[in-house]
């Protein structure tokens, strides 16, 4: 079975001082087995390019899903907050997550965040199929 797409999960912006997460509150419900992609974006802490493991963890609202680290990148331009990190996580879903849930991830170097997006998106997904990310090179 192909995977397609079910729908957007939304999208979030946080602003602040000393962010140490950064949460998806769900607009719409994500439906176990399916897999669900959040992309997180934050200032950086790096300051030289590649991935620094921005992202300790995530979690969300339903419990009992494993998240996976698909990617991360620092675009670091030399300085702290000067540039951009993106780290991209997946879980195919145990546990259905209701609309107005949260998917949450938590942060490392909290006190150089001071601003975070995310965004997320459900695919179809048959639960007897497996998900693998290709290897690549930043």
């Amino acid at each position: 079975m192909a995977i397609a797409s079910v729908a957007t999960l939304g999208a979030s912006a946080v602003k602040g001082a000393d962010q140490s997460t950064c949460v998806l509150p769900l607009a719409a419900q994500a439906d176990a087995p399916n897999l669900v992609v959040v992309v997180f974006e934050m200032d950086n802490h790096a300051t030289v390019d590649g991935d620094d493991s921005s992202v300790s963890s995530v979690t969300d609202s339903a419990t009992g899903n494993t998240w996976v680290k698909a990617r991360g990148y620092t675009n670091g331009q030399g300085t702290i907050q000067l540039g951009a990190t993106v780290e991209v996580w997946y879980s195919v879903l145990a546990n259905t997550i209701a609309s107005a849930g949260t998917i949450t991830a938590s942060l490392t170097n909290n006190t150089s965040r001071d601003a975070t997006a995310a965004s997320g998106w459900e695919f179809t997904h048959a639960a007897s199929s497996t998900i693998s990310v290709e290897a690549g090179t930043e």
